[in-house]
């Protein structure tokens, strides 16, 4: 049809034009397709950075270790607190105001004094080195070596009853550093030594009780001497 038959140049027919729906719905296509491009990329890169997560740390039981063994730590009045011990090298043993601390443990052969010479006992002893203190300025101790025979003799028992006797190393003979006797005060101690007969090597303590009843009527310092302290 002739040009000049359109009355209006708007009402041509548009050849060569896109309509605008088309040219929106194409960029909205171009810009969600964009969209999706950039989303999978971050989530490609972070599942790329992210740091492996190591399985939970398996943690093993740890077994209960035995407690060490100290020179006298604590003090303990047995008068008051019956039935209890103090355990050797570990807490001392007190009357009232009067301590005893066992030092040492062990089991060998011991030097004696035979007659006046010097000299080392034939047989193996459990040798126990004690101190006995006070903390309290205003008592003073008449300290002896405790007897062999007499009523306030050491008593020493194992766990299956056996009794232990103090060492009887004969006629004239005695234990080189025993302390026959001393004064103990607050700023004095004493320290001595006893051997008693060798446990049984089966045996897991020995019970001492080293009676005192110039102190108090009665009472004794107590121990419980573990056989670790002794057995090599």
């Amino acid at each position: 049809m002739p040009r000049d038959e359109y009355e209006d140049e708007d009402d041509a027919p548009q050849r060569g034009k896109v309509s605008p729906l088309v040219i929106g719905l194409v960029v909205g296509a171009i810009g969600l397709a964009a969209g999706l491009a950039v989303a999978g990329a971050a989530v490609f890169y972070t599942f790329r950075q992210a740091p492996a997560v190591p399985p939970p740390a398996v943690v093993q039981p740890q077994a209960a270790a035995d407690p060490p063994l100290h020179l006298g730590a604590g003090v303990q009045a047995p008068n008051r607190f019956p039935g209890r011990r103090a355990i050797a090298k570990q807490q001392g043993s007190g009357i009232d105001w009067l301590v005893c601390e066992i030092t040492g443990v062990h089991v060998g052969r011991v030097p004696v004094r035979d007659l006046g010479q010097a000299a080392t006992s034939k047989e193996e002893y459990l040798v126990i080195n004690f101190r006995v203190y006070t903390n309290d300025p205003t008592k003073q101790y008449a300290y002896e070596h405790w007897p062999q025979r007499a009523a306030g003799r050491p008593q020493a028992v194992d766990n299956f009853g056996n009794s232990y006797a103090l060492a009887d190393f004969g006629f004239g003979t005695e234990l080189w550093n025993a302390t026959i006797g001393a004064n103990v005060t607050a700023d004095h101690d004493v320290h001595d030594v006893i051997a008693l007969d060798k446990p049984v090597p089966a045996a897991q303590f020995v019970d001492l009780d080293l009676p005192d009843d110039r102190v108090k009527p009665g009472s004794a310092f107590l121990f419980r001497i573990p056989a670790v302290l002794w057995v090599k």
